[in-house]
């Protein structure tokens, strides 16, 4: 019951409310326009310009981070000594919140005081505006995720590899 009262209703709720035309913040001067607010959504430019940029972010950090993460969780998979120092060095960005590690993450990109910018004039290139070009940016936010998110598909994946038998990897060596 409490889940419906949480998720059905504000659902129906937002589908009523965007069948309708009101002004920010005033909702008790609706008046309704069917799937008019739809078709001049699917009509402007900015919506598919948001799409493809959500497409791209969400296809790179999905593949990056799936990609990085197995290559982590194949490697801490076998025995080596200090194993359990780099499990522990793994967690640390996957245990910071978001908000902090945003925060972080924009002091270090900024282009003049950050410490990307330190090593981008120390090897003699010119500053990379790494938040304000709108390429530059989309790239920034999707290591930043990359790098957040990458300890907990490492760890997934490790578990999943540590529960296959192993008469399989036996097997599979001969």
């Amino acid at each position: 019951l409490i889940l419906v009262g949480v998720t059905l209703i504000p659902f129906i709720y937002g589908i009523m409310i965007s069948l309708q035309r009101a002004r920010m913040g005033k909702f008790d001067d609706l008046n309704f326009v069917g799937l008019a607010n739809y078709l001049r959504l699917f009509t402007r430019e900015e919506f598919w310009s948001s799409l493809q940029v959500t497409l791209i972010f969400v296809v790179a950090s999905t593949v990056l981070t799936i990609s990085i993460g197995f290559l982590l969780a194949t490697g801490l998979n076998r025995f080596f000594i200090g194993r359990t120092v780099y499990m522990a060095l793994l967690i640390l960005p996957m245990v910071m919140p978001p908000v902090v590690a945003g925060l972080m993450w924009k002091f270090m990109l900024d282009s003049h005081l950050g410490i990307f910018g330190y090593f981008t004039k120390l090897i003699g290139l010119p500053a990379i505006p790494w938040l304000s070009s709108s390429v530059m940016a989309l790239f920034s936010v999707i290591i930043v995720d990359v790098w957040q998110w990458t300890p907990f598909c490492a760890l997934l994946l490790l578990a999943g590899l540590q529960l296959i038998p192993k008469h399989l990897y036996e097997a599979g060596t001969i």
